[in-house]
């Protein structure tokens, strides 16, 4: 059974060193929240060996719309930013020492810029 959609109106906002700045979202965003992740070990002999663990840092993605008075350079350039995710009335989701991961590159066709942030991740109830 597939999970319910999150209705709402998805906002975010990062502030790349110069105060927050409203970035205008297209369509729908993935959050990860990151943490520890786990890989079972199988040893040459077919028997379970443990596991091995792996910090993955939390990662924000989507699409921007290209507007006109975006720098999108400077948020293709963001280190040690902070990204906010407004997700109304279900959730904020907070994204600290925000690293911009994604490509740089703007879509003319569509009109969009590939967004994808990683950092530290929290996840908050409105």
């Amino acid at each position: 059974m597939a999970g319910q959609k999150i209705g709402g109106i998805i906002q975010l906002t990062a502030d790349m060193g110069g105060g927050g700045e409203g970035l205008p979202v297209s369509g729908s965003f993935e959050i990860e929240f990151g943490g520890i992740k786990r890989t079972v070990v199988y040893g040459q002999d077919g028997l379970y060996h443990g596991w091995t663990e792996e910090v993955v840092p939390a990662k924000v993605t989507g699409k921007l719309i290209v507007k006109k008075g975006v720098d999108y350079q400077a948020v293709a350039e963001m280190v040690n930013g902070i990204v906010t995710l407004t997700l109304s009335p279900t959730f904020v989701y907070y994204l600290a020492n925000a690293v911009y991961t994604g490509p740089k590159k703007i879509d003319t066709q569509n009109g969009t810029f590939d967004f994808e942030v990683s950092g530290d991740g929290k996840l908050s109830k409105l």
